[in-house]
């Protein structure tokens, strides 16, 4: 390949003199002392990198775009050199095992780009579009949230490998990719797309939406970041189950919620509580377990129907006096709050009949809770039984178990007589 312009030089003079400042430091101890550079855009119709250099150790640099009409590869998952591309990058199909490879520009690829095993690197700061884009336990990065395609193996879980991929290059029994298959079909140039329509996670959870009679929508573990637009559109959604989704953040926006009773957003990765949830009169149900909440909005009291809220395994350092006020709300779950965290309860809650707070230290229940029928203070520390609490008459469920510290119970505790 005579295109190429071979140049001996350190590392450090390498990256001053051709602007590499923004190449991993470590690949300096992996550097064979020789630059492989390409001064203008080249074309070709097929690029196996590692017939450039099979050992690994080379830098090799493409000022501008790389052209390749068939498959642009490199074969040896164990090692390779650092190819960087200044330009564009173009190919029918891409396949990278162990090298190092940084393209600044956009990568388009008219069928699959797929990087294999954990020893190479993927950066690309362009776009990239292609049918499929696959990380085989590859440490794959794409900074341009525009890129297009089918992803398969990051955590954007959109699409499921058994629903976009055609047969022969998924493993049913063992639920795998198959690799080599992959493999074979970039250098022959074909396809691995599924003949027929390519249905997406979230579009499945749709059409057992529309199918089903209870109006409950699960779009739970699928890795979402921000709500679907698909499902801005659909009317008469009583249930929405987000659970298990890194949203930090949710909008609803956009979205139809005047039949909505009940959200889900346990292990969600929020800070807040969300304010559009607000704007649901209706809703009766709320579960913001496991994230790292630690107060209510003020405004909470709007909602006039909420009856269940969970809010375990958050960040409560005191009991949410703003509670008080929902006066509707019949189950309430605070188990396993901050270790520092004081429950003074002082008041009574209506309407309240479950209370769960498991795994908190500092409890301290003051006043009398009229409809209580179920309570849980398990794992609590607690040395007695709340006083206030014998006064529960309607109280019928009752666990105080593993709180090694209760000694003896108050005479009134033979008051709960249910």
């Amino acid at each position: 390949m005579n295109f190429f312009e071979r140049i001996n030089i350190s590392f450090s003079d390498c990256v001053k003199k051709y602007h590499l400042e923004f190449l991993p430091s470590y690949l300096e101890d992996y550097y064979n002392g020789r630059l492989l550079r390409v001064k203008e855009s080249v074309t070709l119709d097929s690029l196996e990198i590692d017939d450039i250099d099979e050992m690994g150790g080379t830098i090799i640099l493409f000022e501008k775009d790389l052209i390749i009409e068939n498959a642009l590869t490199q074969s040896n998952v164990d090692y390779g050199p650092t190819v960087i591309v200044k330009g564009n990058v173009s190919a029918k199909n891409i396949a990278f095992g162990g090298a190092c490879i940084i393209i600044k520009g956009d990568v388009t690829v008219e069928q699959t780009m797929i990087g294999i095993y954990n020893h190479g690197v993927i950066n690309i700061t362009g776009k990239v579009t292609a049918e499929y884009i696959i990380s085989d336990d590859h440490c794959f990065s794409i900074y341009d949230k525009g890129s297009k395609g089918i992803f398969l193996g990051f955590q954007d879980l959109r699409y499921h490998a058994k629903d976009v991929l055609s047969g022969k290059y998924y493993d049913d029994a063992e639920e795998n990719i198959k690799i080599d298959k992959i493999i074979e079909a970039i250098k022959k140039g074909n396809s691995i797309k599924k003949n027929g329509n390519i249905v997406s996670q979230v579009q499945k959870a749709i059409d057992k939406f529309k199918a089903s009679k209870n109006a409950k929508l699960n779009l739970s573990n699928l890795n979402l970041t921000e709500m679907p637009e698909e499902i801005f559109q659909l009317e008469n959604i009583k249930e929405l189950d987000l659970s298990n989704n890194p949203l930090k953040e949710l909008s609803l926006k956009g979205m139809q919620t005047d039949h909505l009773k009940s959200i889900n957003l346990a292990c969600c990765s929020l800070t807040e509580f969300p304010i559009d949830i607000l704007n649901i009169n209706q809703i009766e149900s709320i579960d913001l377990s496991f994230n790292t909440i630690s107060s209510l909005p003020e405004e909470l009291p709007v909602l006039n129907q909420l009856k269940k809220l969970l809010l375990s395994h958050c960040n409560f350092t005191e009991f949410p006096c703003i509670l008080y006020q929902v006066v509707n709300l019949e189950y309430l779950d605070l188990g396993f709050q901050d270790e520092e965290t004081l429950f003074l309860i002082d008041k009574a809650l209506q309407s309240l009949k479950v209370l769960l707070l498991s795994g908190n230290a500092n409890i301290n229940i003051t006043a009398p809770q009229p409809k209580l029928y179920e309570l849980n203070i398990s794992h609590c520390l607690m040395d007695t039984f709340p006083i206030a609490l014998t006064k529960s008459t309607h109280l019928t469920h009752l666990d105080m178990s593993y709180n090694h510290k209760m000694r003896w119970l108050p005479d009134e505790f033979s008051e709960l007589k249910n």
